[in-house]
């Protein structure tokens, strides 16, 4: 229903976009002249955009992560983390699993 609505939309501004082509068209100086302006304030401002977004875009992400309720951030060491598991698995594995067998076969005592 939304994208529907928003071809209707679309559709609506094409006669307008229609009548500035056939304006540039008609004047084909005026034409190439906004088509140059157009695409020099595009370079113009590609870079500050591109540098709104690498600035912003991360201070905006801290901002939501601290309405969130993040009150500091800490780094995970991942072979810690990776350590603890193997530890939590092998303690399941010795509560819940009948290891006397594996190690007869294997010659290991407990």
């Amino acid at each position: 229903m939304r994208a529907t609505a928003n071809i209707a939309a679309v559709r609506e501004y094409a006669p307008a976009f229609e009548i500035v082509d056939r304006v540039l068209a008609a004047n084909g100086a005026a034409a190439k002249t906004a088509h140059a302006v157009n695409t020099a304030a595009t370079a113009i401002a590609a870079p500050f955009i591109g540098l709104a977004f690498v600035v912003g875009l991360p201070i905006i992400g801290f901002a939501v992560l601290a309405w969130a309720g993040l009150e500091s951030s800490r780094a995970v060491d991942l072979n810690l983390a990776r350590e603890a598991g193997l530890e939590r698995l092998a303690d399941c594995i010795e509560e819940n699993l009948n290891l006397e067998p594996i190690f007869s076969c294997m010659r290991i005592t407990a």
